[in-house]
């Protein structure tokens, strides 16, 4: 591949194999083009938080175009190993990477039994016994990872010695991602709550009840930004504590060459002030959630004290996986300040994020790194430049065609409404959203949260019931559909929909 007289890299895990890939739940989380330096750090931090997902030769995630995409035949091929079906293995995964249409077939890949099973095991001993560790360091570990990546952070930026840096690396940052992967795991191993509760709750109350009985309690995480932007408003915090408590979450938290929201708050706030206060949307959830409830109590009293335990146990898993997630940004937030402060002492500046971490120590310690900077900053542009792939693809084509005209995907949070559709490329545009339009976008994230309050509905090509978008829309009583695949090339800004967020189906309207 070349561009001009350069030649490019090939950053694509998709050439030349047959597999099914989809981006759901990751590609909405790591939306962007990844330079090196956050490939080698998102790698890092997902072998550790899907331990059971690989053995070795056959990795469950990879890059196709520079995106980062989950391997599905990987992961159906190891269970296929052991004679679990390849749609039983998908309809688990579901609620958390989305619909693989009926219509596309799962190419399995080829894995020697003995050899696999070997693998497993020994990955599972592993992941079982940090998993053990991390739950116990869960009281000690996530109520000071704040303070511990500020005084971190402000360590790497004083340091003027390469090797100094080089070591803080290997001695704190590193097992620092490690331990907040591990923590990811616990959340994978213990969260089946996620997925079970509310298949519960719809059997016993029907699919509108259950979904406004696991939203509308405890805060999450995730509306945490929202949520702090408001009482920044009100003059109920300072900034300072806006920066403390939400500085590090933001629409590219994961990509290490993007800017946290603290590193430049003026712009941030600048981007999502003037949405409506969301504490009446989260009053208004809260009364449905307890009326919902009174519902499941006068009509079926003899399934109360199970749907409480269910519900309180889905509430705890809810919390812990959101409130890590969190807790990792700031990790990824350690990590950048080190690829900065390693390009000052090296001199690369901002090149620095064209290099992978190991590249990056080297050159630290004076030797060269062996890459051509030039090839690598054309490649990032040469696939930034590219439309991103569809959520599911098996080799270079979409993996399933839709009807012209249809826009379908998972009903994620329940309603039905009419608006105006008002496509975004990029939470950047977010002084385009007016108040009660129909917000149509690829992925939304936590950098996405404040815009929701203004929308009349949500309506994303990626994701699934356990995706972001899903979450907080459920949190604030707006309706989604979520996982369409094509809804930002089907809709245009000014068409008037109906989205109805229980069948999944975006209608338009004369």
């Amino acid at each position: 591949m070349t561009s001009g007289t350069t030649a490019l890299e090939v950053w694509d895990d998709g050439v030349g194999v047959d597999h099914l890939w989809t981006n759901g739940n990751l590609g909405e989380a790591v939306p962007d083009v990844m330079t090196p330096a956050t490939w080698s750090v998102v790698s890092l931090f997902m072998s550790r938080a899907m331990t059971t997902s690989a053995v070795p030769g056959a990795r469950a995630f990879g890059r196709l175009q520079g995106r980062f995409y989950l391997d599905l035949s990987v992961i159906v091929s190891l269970a296929a190993t052991f004679g679990v079906p390849p749609r039983r293995v998908l309809a688990a995964m579901e609620p958390i990477f989305g619909t693989v249409p009926p219509d596309v077939e799962v190419p399995l890949v080829a894995l020697p039994r003995a050899r696999t099973a070997l693998a497993l095991l020994r990955s599972s001993v592993t992941g079982a016994r940090r998993a053990r560790a991390a739950r116990r360091a869960l009281a000690t570990v996530l109520p000071t990872l704040g303070q511990q990546c500020t005084d971190l952070r402000a360590r790497i930026t004083a340091t003027t010695d390469p090797h100094q840096l080089s070591t803080i690396w290997t001695a704190e940052v590193e097992p620092l991602l490690a331990t907040v992967g591990d923590l990811m795991d616990v959340v994978r191993r213990d969260g089946k709550a996620l997925v079970s509760v509310p298949s519960r709750l719809t059997r016993l109350v029907g699919a509108a009840d259950a979904a406004t009985l696991t939203s509308g309690g405890e805060h999450l995480a995730s509306l945490g930004p929202l949520i702090g932007l408001a009482q920044l408003e009100r003059g109920e915090i300072d900034r300072d504590t806006y920066v403390r408590e939400y500085g590090h979450r933001g629409p590219h938290e994961f990509e290490l060459s993007v800017p946290r929201p603290a590193e430049d708050l003026d712009r941030h706030l600048a981007q999502l002030r003037g949405g409506p206060d969301p504490h009446a949307l989260l009053a208004s959830r809260e009364s449905a959630r307890s009326a919902a409830w009174q519902r499941l109590v006068d009509r079926r009293p003899r399934r109360v004290e199970g749907a409480r335990r269910g519900l309180a146990s889905w509430a705890d898993a809810a919390r812990q996986r959101e409130r890590i997630r969190s807790e990792s940004m700031r990790v990824f937030w350690v990590a950048r300040e080190f690829v900065l402060r390693a390009g000052v002492l090296t001199g690369l500046g901002e090149e620095a994020f064209l290099l992978s971490i190991d590249e990056l120590r080297r050159a630290l310690a004076g030797s060269p790194a062996g890459v051509d900077l030039a090839a690598r900053r054309a490649t990032y542009e040469h696939y930034r430049s590219l439309p991103a792939p569809p959520p599911l693809v098996r080799g270079a084509t979409a993996a399933s065609a839709r009807p012209a005209g249809s826009v379908r995907g998972t009903g994620a949070s329940a309603g039905v409404v009419t608006g105006r559709v008002r496509v975004l490329s990029d939470v950047a545009e977010a002084e385009a959203l007016r108040a009660g339009e129909v917000l149509v976008t690829a992925v939304t994230n936590v950098g996405w949260t404040p815009l929701f309050p203004r929308a009349a509905a949500i309506v994303t090509d990626v994701g699934a019931q356990l995706s972001h978008a899903a979450i907080v829309a459920r949190e604030l009583g707006i309706p989604a559909v979520v996982g369409c695949g094509d809804a930002t090339t089907a809709l245009r800004t000014g068409e008037q929909v109906r989205v109805d967020g229980t069948l999944g189906t975006v209608t338009h309207l004369p």
